[in-house]
C-alpha cells in the first residue's frame, strides 16, 4: 500500500500534500518527540523479522527495532540474518499462493533461526509474514508466535486492569488535538 501510495498516486494525482511515513517510522517519531510513551512492562524476549518490502525495498530498518527496544521490560534479540541479509517468510509477491508448500518450508527455515535465538515472539509489520510463519511454527511444532509491531505497542500503552474491574489510565497516545 505504501508503495503503491506513494508512487502510483504521486503520478496520476500529483505530489502528496503530506509526509508519508511507515506506521513504524511514525510511532518512532511520536516517541521521539514525546508524544508517545510506554508506560506498561512487557517482560518478554523478541526478535524482529524485517520483511521484504519494508526492509529491502524500502530501506526501513531501524525504526521497528527502535520501536520495540523503547518498550520497558523487553529484551531484543537479533537473528543471525538481518537488516539486507534478512531471510524471506516465504509469503510474498503471490508465492505463497502459488507454491503454498514451498512457502511453509522457507517460512520453517525462518521460523527455526528466530526459535534459536531464545525469543518467546517473534515481531514484524506485515501481514503476509505474520500468518506464514505462524503456519510455519505450526508445520515445524514449535511454541513460538509471530506478532504485529502493533500489537506489541498496544501491549505496552494498554490500560492494565483494576481489580474492581475499572481501568487505569495506561499508556499515552496522541491526543485528539494533535491528530
Amino acid at each position: 500500500c505504501f508503495a503503491t501510495t506513494r508512487r502510483d498516486h504521486a503520478k496520476e494525482l500529483g505530489p502528496h500534500p503530506f509526509e508519508l511515513m511507515r506506521v513504524s517510522q511514525y510511532v518512532e517519531r511520536l516517541l521521539n518527540e514525546g508524544r508517545l510513551r510506554f508506560d506498561r512492562r512487557v517482560e518478554k524476549t523478541v526478535t524482529y523479522h524485517d520483511p521484504c518490502h519494508l526492509g529491502r525495498h524500502g530501506g526501513v530498518f531501524e525504526a521497528p527495532r527502535n520501536v520495540i527496544k523503547a518498550i520497558p521490560g523487553i529484551k531484543f534479540v537479533e537473528m543471525p540474518r538481518n537488516r539486507r541479509e534478512s531471510r524471506c517468510c516465504g509469503a510474498g509477491a503471490g508465492f505463497k499462493a502459488q507454491h503454498n508448500a514451498h512457502a511453509l518450508n522457507i517460512a520453517v527455515d525462518r521460523f527455526r533461526e528466530a526459535h534459536e535465538t531464545g525469543a518467546d515472539e517473534i515481531i514484524t509489520t506485515c501481514p503476509f509474514c505474520l500468518v506464514n510463519l505462524n503456519a510455519g511454527a505450526d508445520q515445524a511444532g514449535i511454541e513460538l508466535k509471530t506478532r504485529d509491531l502493533l500489537q506489541l505497542i498496544m501491549e505496552a500503552i494498554r490500560p492494565e486492569e483494576q481489580p474492581d474491574g475499572a481501568s487505569g489510565r495506561g499508556g499515552t497516545a496522541v491526543s485528539p488535538a494533535d491528530r
